[in-house]
């Protein structure tokens, strides 16, 4: 089964004058992704009749790599008795972030009966001292009675649940009962606690290949599945056992492999090799864009390689098919281009935008004074989010427009957390972008694009982008990738993008193209 949970990183902007951080997309999309890529490793030694499991624990671990180097493992630890079969995965990752060691933490539990049926699961995360938890149960396979947890606060929901959908034994289930022959194919639709996503899975066997695993030449069966998530696609391609059981999975990241890797033993004590995810997600500018650019409309000449993805529409984003890639037309000065006018959800509070937060609503009727102008009263927030942030921090794990309020301290995530919920506590539509910003300088490289996040909000007519994090705001040096409403689950759009794009020109936009 591929699964994708969440969870949120940091990263910052550097300018000559160190002003502002950007988000940690990079940390962010590892941890939305990589579950999926360990919820392949549910392939453990076959039981002698799974139908019928006997009473017992078993564990199975497997190196996480990146880049060829290992950054951290995966327990997989199954419990089954003649009622019910539970699973956990563990997962626990090292990283560098500017030079600084960042351990991210992934747990998730699956409970299933004998059968194969759902009914109850957990998914905890943990970056920088912050949890995310989600828990809920199965009702009649009918719908789920959910609870989210994280520091911003406690939300119960009751969600459909999509027939047929399947957590870890039912999806073993499913692919046990297939043919190994090359070219089989099936499709089951999987259910993912971090996001409460139902994520439709088509695999189909490649063939028997020969690879090395562990200094052996081992003859497996490659089975590559292609996973639907919201604005992107998830390829891995796993190589099973006879028995089923996953031996090795990869899939691209970045532009980097990631990879994991059965362990013979335990392993989950072997050492750490430093990768800085970072740099990866950095894309070059073809040529420096002054701050008197930005503020004017401009082409980027975007390439990607097939099935990356699309950038969004978005606020004074237009984006065009091109032979390679795509023409991204950002226009911060009539705003033509952007997405669909606003519905009910951008106007609605959440675990991570409470809107409806008495000091959120109290702290933005004060700072948006007596304007009533939407842009005006934009404006006097996105002011307020600036300076109110008084510690651009790196230290915060994903912080929520309150838990921001309150600490006074993050990047741009929680500025862009905290603007957003800010506006919709005054009725104003608004959304979290994440995508690029130019830099003049980061990380002792100059001109380039750096993962960020800012804030679009319907000011009437359009919507229209406020960046609270970088003092001269949104410009045309923004492009953006995805558009979400606070929750990681909105970063999916982001991943195929991240590491994989390359920005070969920059153009003016004449006034007749407009």
């Amino acid at each position: 089964m591929i699964r994708v949970s969440s969870m949120a990183g940091r990263l910052r902007l550097v300018s000559r004058r160190r002003p502002a951080t950007i988000a940690g997309l990079p940390l962010l999309a590892l941890l939305v992704v990589l579950p999926a890529v360990a919820a392949l490793a549910d392939g453990m030694p076959a039981l002698a009749d799974p139908a019928h499991p006997a009473t017992g624990v078993e564990r199975e671990w497997m190196r996480v790599l990146l880049d060829g180097r290992r950054v951290g493992h995966l327990e997989i630890e199954r419990r089954a008795d003649a009622d019910t079969i539970e699973t956990i995965e563990s997962m626990r990752l090292v990283l560098e972030r500017d030079g600084s060691a960042v351990p991210l933490e992934t747990r998730t539990v699956s409970l299933e009966s004998a059968r194969g049926e759902p009914l109850a699961f957990r998914s905890e995360s943990r970056l920088s001292g912050t949890t995310q938890v989600v828990e809920g149960r199965v009702i009649d396979g009918t719908h789920a009675e959910v609870t989210l947890i994280s520091a911003g606060g406690r939300e119960t929901r009751r969600i459909e649940w999509q027939p047929g959908a399947v957590l870890v034994e039912g999806a073993e289930r499913i692919a046990r009962a297939e043919s190994l022959a090359t070219g089989a194919r099936w499709r089951h639709i999987g259910f993912d606690a971090g996001s409460l996503l139902f994520v439709p899975v088509e695999s189909e066997v490649i063939g028997r290949e020969t690879i090395m695993l562990e200094g052996e030449r081992r003859m497996l069966t490659r089975i590559r599945q292609r996973a639907t998530l919201p604005g992107t696609e998830l390829v891995v391609d796993g190589w099973h056992a006879d028995d089923h059981s996953l031996r090795r999975a990869l899939m691209p990241m970045f532009g980097l492999e990631l990879e994991l890797v059965a362990c013979a033993t335990d392993c989950s004590a072997e050492p750490i090799q430093s990768v800085d995810l970072f740099e990866r997600t950095l894309v070059a500018s073809p040529r420096p864009l002054p701050a008197g650019e930005r503020r004017r409309p401009q082409t980027h000449r975007v390439r990607v390689p097939d099935g990356a993805g699309r950038p969004a529409a978005s606020a004074g984003q237009r984006v065009e098919p091109a032979a390679d890639g795509f023409r991204v037309t950002v226009d911060p000065v009539t705003w033509a281009g952007g997405g669909p006018p606003p519905d009910d959800a951008d106007l609605a509070p959440n675990r991570w935008l409470e809107a409806d937060d008495p000091a959120i609503v109290a702290a933005a009727r004060g700072a948006i004074g007596e304007a009533r102008d939407p842009v005006a009263r934009m404006r006097r927030l996105t002011a307020f989010v600036r300076s109110h942030i008084e510690q651009k921090s790196l230290d915060v794990g994903y912080a929520s427009a309150r838990e921001t309020l309150d600490a006074r301290a993050g990047d741009c995530t929680e500025h862009a957390l905290l603007l957003a919920a800010l506006a919709r506590s005054t009725g104003i539509p608004a959304r979290v972008v994440s995508g690029l910003a130019y830099a003049p300088r980061w990380a002792g490289r100059d001109h380039v694009f750096v993962p960020h996040a800012w804030v679009e909000a319907w000011t009437g007519d359009r919507w229209e982008a406020f960046d609270a994090a970088i003092p001269e705001g949104f410009g045309s040096g923004h492009l953006a990738l995805a558009v979400g409403d606070g929750e990681p689950a909105g970063f999916f759009a982001a991943v195929g993008l991240l590491g994989n794009l390359a920005i070969d020109a920059i153009d003016r936009e004449s006034r007749a193209d407009r």
